[in-house]
């Protein structure tokens, strides 16, 4: 837990940044809440998890998007509210998704979910690509979505398979790996 916080101290101090966005400080005040839903949902790297958090909400617990996400993981409530342990009530799950705890707890089942979906066989890949090919009419993106293995899909379908800019962040993937891997370059010893 220790050598996680002081990756992201590094990440903060050697203001490491994708586009015009740097890592966000107040990433650090959630580090351990991170670091332990990643061991209590056996999620293989916490830098990807705070990657992912810094990119959903600028790790604001209280953020809230223009399509009602709320949180660190700016999850939906009107899609997830009723599983991953929140509450189906639609106003108590909205208040369990502005607790940090409940909100990485969740985002995690949800992400791992995509990703036990989108690995689990011929027929979710073909489910992803013919959806991939309905949604996005731009062969660049389609090309690029339909690249995707593993997290990446994962991590595409926590965003959505929209990609039609400036409403898709269609290099959603790329943003968030391009942070994982500047963040773990700072600490290539590390072992958490």
């Amino acid at each position: 837990k220790g050598a996680f916080k002081t990756l992201l101290v590094k990440a903060i101090d050697a203001n490491v940044y994708v586009g015009s966005k740097n890592f966000s400080k107040s990433c650090l005040n959630y580090s351990d809440v991170v670091f332990d839903a990643s061991k209590k949902y056996d999620f293989p790297d916490p830098v990807l998890l705070i990657s992912l958090v810094d990119r959903e909400s600028s790790c604001n617990p209280l953020g809230l998007s223009s399509q009602h996400a709320i949180g660190l993981m700016q999850i939906v409530p009107s899609v997830h509210c009723g599983d991953y342990g929140l509450s189906s009530d639609l106003e108590t799950c909205k208040q369990q998704l502005k607790n940090p705890r409940l909100n990485i707890e969740a985002g995690i089942q949800i992400l791992e979910a995509y990703y036990n979906w989108y690995n689990g066989g011929t027929t979710q890949n073909e489910f992803y690509e013919s959806n991939i090919k309905s949604i996005c009419k731009n062969i660049a993106y389609q090309t690029k979505y339909l690249s995707y293995t593993g997290w990446e899909r994962a991590l595409r379908q926590y965003n959505g398979r929209g990609c039609v800019p400036p409403g898709a962040d269609v290099d959603y993937v790329e943003k968030i790996f391009e942070m994982y891997n500047k963040i773990k370059a700072l600490g290539v010893a590390a072992r958490f």
